[in-house]
């Protein structure tokens, strides 16, 4: 007989609750967002979708630390609050293989959840599903130690995820999501690529090669700033060029923290220590400028 403990439960919520599950949240409600300024929404889908989302993202994130572990990566890190990985595998505090099973048991049941919406909703559908589970299965043992994991995260974590659920909303294909997503998806690669910079050595060393072990810290410090500057030059743009609509240039508010995180990882790259600050200014700014973009479409159909 299995005793359930606060002991034996406690390090699977804390595996489970990671703080990156509330992009795939916010991602959802941009899609949602752009559905509902086009006259679609509902919340049972909603809800389905929301649930498919995390489920994926708690798999990428459960499988990250379980690929970590076994290819020596996470031995390696110094743990930080925003980079270092969980460490809960290294201190013998959960089983790989039940952590590699949960993973695996959430993606299933994603990909349940996709196929469902597909079915009902919009045949589309499914090969955006097939693209989140095979993404999401091969991102830490093969994109991204083929410097592939940034573009990949930038697409899924971005105009897919939007698309996605405007897909299940509205049952109709549309080139706004995609649009809308482009700057999301450049500000959440950006989030991943800073918080490589303290894992270089570790991610070298234990074979990982991404944008950051090929650049180095202080060249990829630069690339985070030239990308973050991208991302608001492109919503600038398309919303004053009037390819999205004009209240989306909102998002630009989240520029100066942007600005605070990556200038302070040009000074403080060489320490994980020292640059945690900086990284918290990233996700920060992220968390921002997706929250605003949402908001940019309801101001949108106020004015």
């Amino acid at each position: 007989m299995v005793v359930i403990t606060t002991l034996n439960v406690a390090p699977w919520l804390e595996e489970t609750f990671e703080p990156s599950l509330l992009m795939s949240v916010l991602l959802v409600g941009l899609g949602c967002s752009i559905s509902w300024y086009e006259g679609y929404f509902s919340i049972p889908l909603t809800l389905l979708v929301l649930v498919a989302a995390v489920l994926i993202q708690n798999a990428a994130n459960v499988l990250n630390d379980y690929f970590d572990f076994v290819n020596g990566v996470d031995q390696l890190t110094e743990k930080t609050p925003f980079s270092g990985g969980s460490k809960l595998l290294v201190q013998g505090i959960l089983n790989a293989s039940s952590v590699r099973l949960y993973g695996i048991i959430s993606l299933f049941a994603a990909a349940i959840i996709g196929l469902y919406l597909s079915v009902i909703r919009n045949f589309l559908i499914i090969s955006l599903v097939l693209d989140a589970v095979l993404v999401t299965y091969a991102y830490t043992p093969f994109l991204a130690r083929h410097y592939l994991g940034e573009i990949f995260a930038g697409l899924n974590l971005g105009p897919l995820t939007v698309l996605g659920t405007y897909l299940v909303l509205s049952a109709k294909f549309s080139s706004l999501p995609l649009l809308y997503g482009i700057m999301p998806g450049m500000m959440i690669a950006n989030v991943l690529l800073m918080n490589e910079i303290p894992d270089i050595d570790a991610d070298f060393r234990a074979g990982r090669r991404n944008l950051a072990t090929l650049l180095g810290r202080r060249r990829t410090s630069w690339l985070v700033l030239l990308i973050g500057l991208a991302a608001y030059a492109w919503t600038t743009f398309a919303a004053l060029a009037g390819i999205l609509p004009t209240p989306s240039v909102i998002s630009d508010i989240s520029m100066p923290v942007f600005l605070m995180g990556a200038l302070g990882g040009l000074r403080k790259h060489e320490s994980a220590l020292e640059i945690s600050w900086s990284l918290g200014m990233n996700i920060i700014a992220m968390i921002l400028s997706l929250i605003l973009l949402g908001v940019s479409l309801p101001m949108s159909r106020l004015l």
